[in-house]
């Protein structure tokens, strides 16, 4: 398994804390609304401790690094789309998750859309048509069917479990 995370050369790619973030940002402002963009990052570098996104959703909890963390994940899921198309499949290892988060609000732990990002991020490269998410998790990935339901050049598919079920 390592061998496939790693690069080439067997390291494993460590994010930089002063990698340049500008394309990330522009990619989370088409999925995501500038209201909670904004939000979002004054919040977290308001919260001199660990604190509540939005009092209602007590699950999403923020702090000073949570804004630079959720950016730093968006660009890992677009250096494999990227590395994907290069036919050098990677697989993005991130925090905070992804796949609650919807247009104007986070949730679930989930702060910004890394997946639906990626999505768009992908349609705007050479030669790509459409794009699948494949989603599999307990649960399913409301902010991700919330964030891409008007890209028709997106398909989604989530595998979740059923609670009354269990499976």
């Amino acid at each position: 398994m390592l061998d496939f995370l790693s690069d080439n050369d067997g390291s494993i790619d460590v994010t930089s804390s002063t990698r340049d973030l500008s394309k990330a940002k522009l990619f989370t402002s088409k999925v995501h609304s500038e209201e909670y963009i904004e939000l979002l990052e004054s919040k977290s570098m308001e919260a001199d401790r660990p604190q509540r996104l939005n009092p209602v959703y007590s699950r999403t909890l923020i702090d000073e690094n949570s804004f630079d963390a959720a950016l730093n994940a968006v660009a890992d899921w677009m250096h494999s789309v990227d590395a994907a198309l290069q036919g050098k499949p990677r697989v993005a290892l991130v925090r905070p998750p992804s796949h609650h988060a919807c247009r104007g609000k986070g949730m679930g732990g989930c702060l910004l859309n890394s997946v639906s990002i990626a999505a768009v991020y992908a349609l705007e490269q050479p030669n790509v048509s459409s794009v699948a998410i494949l989603d599999i998790d307990a649960h399913h990935g409301n902010g991700i069917a919330h964030c891409i339901q008007d890209i028709p050049e997106i398909r989604y598919c989530s595998i979740h479990e059923d609670a009354s079920s269990g499976f």
